[in-house]
């Protein structure tokens, strides 16, 4: 093999705000040899519960595009809006992690997943506010996934209804949908949720200060969560584009194993 170039790479650490940005105006796009997402609703709590802790998901693996030698399709992130453009990265490693980030964080729509029997649905995510501050909560038992109807129950069963934002504000439940979406809507929901006359009997029971105690309930989930969300660093590996030009010339052939094989990734990719 003397004389064979080898693959360039860089590794970094990069925000996930910028990721989920790149995601959506379609910079980084999903190479057509990679499968189909089946996201599940349990893992998906697991994953975000990590993030808003500041715990680690992995590494994410990129591609630079561009190889004028050697193209194939590729399609937006799941949830993305459709792209003209031709993608500047392509998402080798990381599918099914940033995908579902993408969708929960920074879509504005219900979230394509599947529940306990395989069955396709689509879920919306809520964190917990006053779990979310305690630290002794598990984190986990804080996200809550309700239907489209934005109608359900809590894992301890009760009755959980979220179709308004008033309803959140009373259930002090912060949709996950805002963390990256629409600013100007975080605005409103922040403001609606510490405005005079928004709280509930139980928080003016305490004390007689129900507004008092929701300033300070919004000041330190968006010191501790939103930031954390916020500040989150992704290691990535880019490879560069030469590397699928090389790999396809060492390793392919009629005889060798397709680029899908040498890309293939875990199921939680």
């Amino acid at each position: 093999m003397t004389g064979t170039p080898r693959p360039s790479y860089e590794c970094a650490q990069e925000p996930l705000p910028r990721l989920l940005d790149e995601a959506h105006e379609g910079r980084i796009q999903v190479p057509e040899f990679q499968r189909e997402l089946r996201l599940d609703d349990e893992w998906i709590t697991s994953l975000l519960a990590s993030v808003s802790l500041g715990y680690p998901i992995g590494v994410f693996q990129l591609l630079q595009a561009g190889d004028p030698g050697l193209r194939f399709s590729s399609r937006p992130v799941t949830g993305a809006p459709s792209s003209s453009d031709a993608p500047e990265r392509l998402l080798i490693d990381g599918q099914y992690r940033l995908t579902s980030l993408y969708q929960v964080l920074a879509s504005g729509q219900a979230v394509h997943t599947r529940d306990g029997h395989g069955n396709p649905v689509r879920r919306w995510y809520y964190l917990d506010m006053s779990a979310a501050t305690d630290p002794a909560a598990d984190r986990d038992e804080a996200i809550i996934s309700l239907p489209e109807t934005r109608q359900g129950v809590t894992p301890q069963r009760r009755p959980l209804d979220l179709s308004t934002p008033e309803r959140e504000w009373e259930e002090r439940m912060f949709p996950l949908r805002l963390v990256f979406g629409d600013a100007a809507e975080l605005r409103h929901w922040q403001h609606g949720f510490v405005t005079p006359g928004n709280a509930t009997a139980t928080e003016l029971a305490v004390d007689g200060e129900g507004d008092a105690i929701r300033d300070h309930l919004m000041d330190r989930f968006t010191a501790t969560v939103l930031t954390a969300f916020e500040n989150y660093l992704v290691p990535t590996i880019v490879l560069g584009s030469e590397t699928t030009r090389w790999s396809v010339r060492v390793h392919g052939g009629p005889d060798g194993r397709t680029l899908s094989d040498r890309f293939r990734v875990a199921d939680d990719s």
